[in-house]
């Protein structure tokens, strides 16, 4: 799943026969986090050094239909509907962002699945968060648990599909038109989209298999595809380019019948070096750029304290969390504030209430959403 990957709502059963059914290996609850934590919790006063301008994008989802909504950060209670959603009961949407903030695209069940289900083929529609337009429908037969990747130009959208012979990644023109599969692999070896270098002539993305993972470049122009570094010999995740397209944050995950631990990485796409950015010791969510090139990773120790590994121009340093809980961050607005996913438990076995927060340039935290809410990301005015 890329940075900007959210969930549809799923029991713990869901999610550990989808990733069985995708891997051929059991993970806790950590490796799928944003699929099992939900929370409510009060609103709070108006956020002050937020972005101005445009609006907070989100989700709120339904039994059986999301409402996107788009709120002010100055104020997250100045909040207006775009549209809805009609999805099969207890499976929400998908979403991603363009890269303009003007459109959504977004996976969703429909709601006449008889038996629906994590693996079962879902459609894929793209519509303007303005909500003057009616939805359009792209694709059919997508995977609804991996969220589509746009185009620099916002011109193509890329998504999976899987099937008894394997998976495979299909871009498609937004407005419609003819696919084009990017890459494909046989059964037992999952594929992931990453995303779009800046210029849009190279796209990434990364297959999981019993051999680890393997990270891919492919030359959108020739079609060429070549391998840019083994991640890890386990599973990887949450896999998030920088600004100028040249590193490569994810997580690493390693796991025993007892736990299971995330760490972050950087890899160099030039020559393919990876290290490390936070410590063995703590759990690792995330990663997130902003705008300058700095990362952000949140992580929890063992001890259950919270905090931010920022990692800038080759230097790392570390900034105190919330005073209880801990957050995962989602991604920054302009100006420099950002939004998490904020939750009062003291580990990710036992994350407690969470809710859609924004820390503003002050440092202060202020409730964007109690409800049940996915992030879509920051919106055009």
């Amino acid at each position: 799943m890329q940075a900007n990957t959210t969930s549809p709502r799923l029991r713990a059963s869901d999610i550990a026969f989808w990733t069985v059914a995708v891997f051929g290996v059991v993970l806790l609850v950590l490796l799928f986090l944003s699929f099992a934590l939900e929370a409510r919790t009060p609103a709070s006063a108006p956020a002050t050094g937020a972005a101005t301008g445009g609006r907070i994008a989100y989700f709120e989802f339904g039994t059986d239909a999301d409402t996107l909504w788009l709120a002010a950060a100055a104020d997250p209670s100045d909040r207006k509907a775009a549209f809805t959603v009609a999805h099969a009961p207890e499976f929400g949407v998908v979403p991603s962002i363009s890269p303009f903030g003007g459109e959504v695209a977004y996976t969703a069940l429909s709601p006449e699945n008889p038996a629906p289900g994590p693996d079962s083929p879902a459609d894929l529609w793209a519509a303007s968060l303005s909500g003057d337009t009616a939805p359009r429908l792209i694709a059919g037969g997508v995977d609804l648990l991996v969220a589509p990747a746009w185009s620099p130009d916002a011109k193509r959208v890329v998504y999976r599909r899987s099937g008894t012979e394997g998976y495979s990644l299909v871009e498609m023109p937004a407005d419609g038109g003819a696919e084009r599969v990017l890459a494909s692999t046989p059964s037992g070896q999952a594929l992931f989209p990453v995303g779009f270098t800046p210029d849009g002539a190279t796209f990434y993305h990364v297959a999981l298999s019993d051999e680890g993972s393997h990270l891919f470049a492919l030359d959108i122009a020739s079609g060429e595809q070549t391998l840019v570094a083994q991640l890890s010999d386990g599973l990887t995740r949450d896999w998030a380019l920088s600004p100028d397209g040249s590193q490569l944050a994810f997580l690493a995950l390693t796991y025993t019948p007892d736990a299971v631990n995330s760490r972050a990485y950087v890899v160099d796409l030039a020559d393919g070096a990876i290290d490390p950015v936070s410590d063995l010791a703590v759990s690792a969510f995330g990663p997130v750029w902003d705008a300058n090139g700095a990362l952000v990773v949140g992580t929890l120790s063992r001890e259950g304290e919270g905090s931010f590994v920022k990692l800038q121009d080759g230097v790392t340093s570390q900034v105190l969390g919330p005073d209880s809980g801990f957050d995962v961050p989602l991604t920054f607005l302009p100006g420099g504030a950002y939004l998490v996913r904020a939750f009062e438990g003291a580990s990710a076995a036992t994350p407690g209430r969470a809710t859609l927060a924004l820390i503003d340039t002050n440092g202060e935290r202020h409730v964007i959403t109690s409800s049940d809410a996915t992030l879509v990301g920051w919106s055009a005015p």
